[in-house]
C-alpha cells in the first residue's frame, strides 16, 4: 500500500539511520525505491550491505544510480517506479520518530477519501530540535502566502496525482515542493492532517541554507507563476515587515 523515495547524494554519513528507520518499522512498506545521483564517497556500497535486509524483510527494493538534473528530476524519476497506492519521500539524511510512524499512517490511509496526508516533523539542527506549529486544512489557503504550509517530508501522496497530474519542476533549484503544494491548494485538491509526528528533518540541508537568497527568490516566483500578486512579494523585501506578516499569519492560524 505505500512506497518509500529515497533520493541521495554522497549520503555515507547518514544513509544507514534512514534505513535503519525504515527496517525497524512495526508496519513495514511494500515497496522501497532508491534514486542515487552516482555518489562517489561510498553511499552505493551501503546501499548494498543493506539490500538483502530489505529483502528478508519482504520489501520490494529498487535501486536506481544514475546522473540526473538535481533532486527535483530525481524525485520524478522516483514517482514513475511507484507501484503502490501510497508514496512517502524520505530524504537520506532524515528519519522516521519511532517504529509505529508507518502503521499510524496506514490505519489513517484505510478508506480514506483525501488524495494528501500531511503530520508533523521534528526539526533538527546543531543537536538542538524544534517544532513546527500545525496548520489545519482549512488555514492551508493563508499559510501558502507566507512560505510553504506543508512539510514535504511529512507527507503522504497518493501515487495517481504525482503519477498523473501533477510533478515536481525542475526548473526550481529549492521550492519546487512549495509550488506543488501551491497548485494543489489552488486545484482544490483534498487536504487531511493528522496529528502524528512522522519525520526527524534536517534543517542543515540545501532547502534550510540561504533563506534570505535564492529560496526568497523562488517563492517569489512560484506565487506569480501560480497568480498570486500578494502582499507577500511586497513584504518580503523587508525582513522585519514580513516576519510580522509572518507571525500573524500563524497566530490566525491558531485557531
Amino acid at each position: 500500500m505505500i512506497s518509500i523515495i529515497t533520493i541521495c547524494f554522497n549520503a555515507k554519513k547518514t544513509i544507514a539511520r534512514t534505513f535503519d528507520s525504515i527496517l525497524e518499522q512495526v508496519f513495514l512498506p511494500a515497496e522501497y525505491i532508491i534514486i542515487d545521483g552516482m555518489s562517489t564517497d561510498g553511499t552505493l556500497d551501503i546501499i548494498n550491505q543493506y539490500r538483502l535486509l530489505f529483502i528478508e524483510k519482504g520489501i520490494s527494493l529498487k535501486v536506481v544510480s544514475e546522473k540526473d538534473n538535481g533532486l527535483y528530476d530525481a524525485m520524478n524519476k522516483g514517482v514513475k517506479l511507484v507501484s503502490q497506492e501510497w508514496v512517502h519521500f524520505l530524504n537520506s539524511d532524515d528519519f522516521y520518530v519511532n517504529k509505529y510512524v508507518l502503521s499510524s499512517i496506514h490505519q489513517q490511509l484505510i478508506n480514506i477519501k483525501e488524495d494528501i496526508v500531511y503530520g508533523r516533523i521534528i526539526k533538527e539542527k546543531n543537536g538542538s530540535q524544534s517544532i513546527q506549529y500545525d496548520i489545519k486544512e482549512k488555514h492551508l489557503k493563508l499559510n501558502m502566502l507566507s512560505g510553504c504550509p506543508i512539510s514535504q517530508p511529512a507527507t503522504f501522496f497518493r501515487t495517481n496525482l504525482l503519477m498523473h497530474k501533477y510533478s515536481f519542476d525542475t526548473t526550481y533549484k529549492i521550492s519546487a515542493d512549495y509550488k506543488l503544494y501551491v497548485e494543489m491548494i489552488n486545484n482544490k485538491e483534498r487536504f487531511k492532517f493528522i496529528p502524528y509526528f512522522v519525520t526527524c528533518f534536517d534543517e542543515n540541508g540545501i532547502s534550510s541554507i540561504n533563506k534570505d537568497g535564492l529560496v526568497v527568490e523562488e517563492n517569489i516566483r512560484l506565487l506569480k507563476e501560480c497568480g498570486h500578486t500578494t502582499v507577500f512579494i511586497q513584504l518580503s523585501k523587508n525582513k522585519k515587515c514580513f516576519k510580522l506578516y509572518s507571525l500573524l499569519i500563524e497566530f490566525i492560524s491558531r485557531f
